[in-house]
């Protein structure tokens, strides 16, 4: 019983994108008999091979047998099916992947142990299923009647809203990095109060930098379609709205803009500053320009032209009087050197294993330092740019 891909059945031009030995986890409820309620849920691993292709992904099991190690299909799930990918939020290092039905299937995949290889393996799931949906989509109008045309760039209603807060929960997991933290977030109609308070008219997330303490204004906005080759950004009092508020915070102000596919899975995705924004609608010329990875982690350098404020005299990086205690705890909860000076012995010690091949997760363990930490000092050595 040798090799997994001998348990294999493809379909005609149906080709393997990736493979990762790993194991899939899930809970199983035990309920009581008598009383019909739920007891407790118990965690279970199957080990196997997961397998990505242009079709599906496919869980093969891994069992012993009498003449050696044996693979059989667990569960098979359609690419476009796929909503999202991410760390796991409950477990360490496992990787979520979200379906349009709300569930959730998480794996401990070989080779995916940080945000590099998240993203990697991100774009590439995200590859597949764009894939998948434009060839499903040609042979729907192919072969079927083709359904009334909806002219909305968006969704009406209570619906829009719901789809605006899942697409803005998608931005904020983009986010999750140093030196971000999410200052606040702006509640939408379906969501406020009675009592209406001037935050409201915020935009939809506002960011500061752990650091600086740099506010960062970021309006979420996800369409499924352009409008007559145009993409719709917002009215024109709404924009006036943003510079105000931009002006008052000393904040800069971008439009994260998604782009069809799904709140939580754009196709495409444009992070447009407020500055280049002259009307409700933008060309072709004017916002092709902005579009970057919709699976892409913001970085702070990203927002070109932010005007940092800076101290009088540059912080040490042991200096702790900028950036937030609670913070600081956290993250020497997590990494005991965190915010400490570097000693010249650690400065060689990081450099000779940097270049030993050492990846940044394991000089992370060896210095007991967030990856922040770790890269501001590899560039700062003059290892990385």
């Amino acid at each position: 019983m040798g090799d997994w891909k001998d348990t294999l059945i493809l379909e005609k031009d149906e080709t393997i994108a990736g493979s990762w030995e790993g194991s899939h986890e899930w809970s199983e409820t035990w309920v009581s008999g008598s009383f019909g309620f739920k007891l407790w849920d118990q965690v279970k691993t199957d080990s196997g091979i997961f397998v990505l292709t242009n079709r599906k992904i496919i869980f093969l099991k891994k069992e012993g047998g009498l003449f050696g190690k044996a693979y059989h299909p667990l569960f098979m799930i359609p690419v476009e099916k796929v909503s999202s990918v991410s760390w796991g939020k409950t477990r360490h290092k496992s990787v979520s992947i979200f379906l349009t039905n709300d569930k959730e299937a998480r794996f401990y995949l070989s080779g995916i142990d940080d945000e590099s290889s998240l993203n990697q393996f991100r774009e590439l799931m995200r590859k597949q299923v764009s894939a998948r949906k434009e060839q499903l989509e040609w042979r729907r109008r192919k072969y079927q009647t083709p359904e009334p045309q909806d002219t909305r760039t968006y969704a009406e209603g209570k619906d829009s809203f719901e789809k605006g807060f899942a697409f803005e929960d998608y931005l904020i997991t983009l986010f999750d990095k140093y030196p971000f933290r999410l200052f606040s977030r702006t509640k939408d109609k379906p969501f406020k109060t009675e009592v209406h308070t001037e935050a409201d008219n915020l935009p939809d997330l506002t960011f500061r930098n752990l650091e600086t303490n740099q506010k960062l204004f970021i309006e979420a906005k996800w369409r499924v379609n352009l409008t007559d080759g145009t993409l719709y950004i917002a009215e024109t009092h709404s924009l006036e709205r943003y510079r105000e508020y931009s002006k008052i915070e000393n904040a800069p102000c971008f439009i994260v803009v998604g782009l069809g596919g799904f709140p939580k899975n754009p196709n495409r995705m444009f992070l447009i500053p407020l500055s280049e924004i002259t009307g409700p609608y933008l060309s072709p010329p004017v916002f092709q320009k902005f579009e970057r990875s919709p699976a892409k982690i913001f970085s702070w350098d990203e927002f070109q032209g932010i005007p940092v404020k800076k101290a009088e005299v540059e912080p040490q990086e042991n200096d702790e009087s900028n950036v937030d205690k609670n913070w600081i705890e956290k993250q020497r909860s997590l990494y005991p050197k965190a915010y400490m000076a570097w000693s010249e012995q650690e400065d060689i010690d990081l450099k000779k294993k940097y270049e030993q091949g050492f990846s940044v997760q394991q000089l992370m363990n060896e210095f007991q330092r967030n990856e922040g930490a770790i890269k501001s000092r590899l560039k700062k050595l003059g290892l990385t740019q």
